[in-house]
Order: C-alpha cells, then sequence, then structure tokens
C-alpha cells in the first residue's frame, strides 16, 4: 500500500475510533480467602493458570483499593470518597453523584453455554460493570444431584428433548467422574451507567 493511502487509512481509523467512542475494560479478580495461607495458594494457584494462559496478572496495593470502590458508583471520580455525596432511589433506578444507574442479575442460563456466548456484555460497545461471582461445589452433592435429575428423566415419558437432556446429563455426570470438570454455582450481576435516566433506560435496552 502507498504510503500516502496508509496515512490516509490511518487518518480515517483514528478519526472513526474517536467519533465512536473506546471501552476502557478493566477486568478485576477478587480472591475470597479465610486466613493468609489460603489467600497465598488461591493467588499463586491462579497466577499459574495466567501464565498457562499466556495472560499477565497485576496485583492491586491495598492504598488503591478506596478508589477502586469509589469508581464503582462514579466512573470519573479521580479522589477516593467512602460514600456517594448524594444518593436519590427510585423504582428502577439509583442516581448517585449524578450518575443513573441500573442493575440486572442474570436470573437463568442459557441450556447450551457456547464460545463467547457472554462477548455482547464482557466485549460490547456499552460501558457496562460486570461482577461475576463463581463458587465451588462440593462434587459429592453436586454428583448427586444429578443422579436425581437423572432418575427422574428415565422415569419421564418419552420425547427427543428428554433423549437429548438425558444424554447431556450423563455426559456431565461422567466428566464430574473423570474429573475433567468441576461443579460451580455462578452468579452474574451487570450495572447499566447513565447521564440521565433516558440515557441509562435506553442503554439497559
Amino acid at each position: 500500500m502507498p504510503r500516502a493511502d496508509a496515512r490516509a487509512l490511518g487518518d480515517w481509523f483514528e478519526g472513526s475510533l474517536a467519533l465512536g467512542g473506546l471501552v476502557d475494560r478493566q477486568r478485576y479478580l477478587i480472591v475470597p480467602a479465610s486466613d493468609d495461607a489460603e489467600l497465598r495458594f488461591r493467588t499463586e494457584t491462579l497466577e499459574k493458570v495466567l501464565r498457562q494462559a499466556r495472560l499477565q496478572g497485576e496485583r492491586i496495593e491495598p492504598a488503591e483499593l478506596p478508589l477502586l470502590r469509589t469508581l464503582t458508583w462514579d466512573p470519573r471520580a479521580t479522589e477516593a470518597r467512602p460514600a456517594p455525596e448524594s444518593i436519590e432511589e427510585g423504582w428502577t433506578e439509583v442516581l448517585a453523584d449524578g450518575w443513573w444507574t441500573r442493575a440486572f442479575a442474570l436470573g437463568k442460563f442459557p441450556p447450551a453455554i457456547l464460545t463467547n456466548w457472554a462477548s455482547p456484555l464482557l466485549a460490547g460497545d456499552e460501558p457496562l460493570d460486570v461482577a461475576i461471582d463463581i463458587v465451588p461445589q462440593d462434587m459429592d452433592y453436586a454428583n448427586w444431584l444429578l443422579d436425581v435429575r437423572i432418575n427422574q428423566m428415565l422415569t419421564s415419558q418419552v420425547t427427543v428433548q428428554r433423549m437429548v437432556a438425558l444424554e447431556q446429563l450423563k455426559g456431565l455426570r461422567e466428566a464430574f467422574e473423570r474429573r475433567r470438570v468441576a461443579p460451580f454455582e455462578v452468579a452474574m450481576t451487570v450495572l447499566v451507567r447513565g447521564t440521565s435516566r433516558q440515557d441509562v433506560r435506553t442503554r439497559s435496552r
């Protein structure tokens, strides 16, 4: 490509980004633990997993946490505050320090989880706060629940949908038994912000 054309393409691309706006994405992993030894073990395990995925984790210093907490209700804050200076609650939105906010909880996951199924939330064009809580579950209890569900399916009316569901349940049960996967309880919460009530409602749609 000629240099002049390349420069023109670069100028066009830069202008398009400026008009469309860029979304600054920050991803934080919060690791709970009951004591220092458990925390050290969990963080070292997590760092190993990140390295295997060719990712580099960066630990946040304790002094940075107050500002990070403030950014959860005021994304343009430059100084830490213990709480919002003003807050007004509505039927579906909250107004905190000039930011209209609406929260959604994912009530039910899709029956089939495909690759990048959550990309519209995690990598879309809208600036969102997405919190994903992952809690490991007891393997024996998970197997018991699966066995109960499988027995229910075996005694129900035979349909194509039931046969497919039964096949999926048996496959998951085998994966648990072979320790290829582990059971987790997952919850997802999405926070939408706007500069006005109408703005946050438009973004929510």
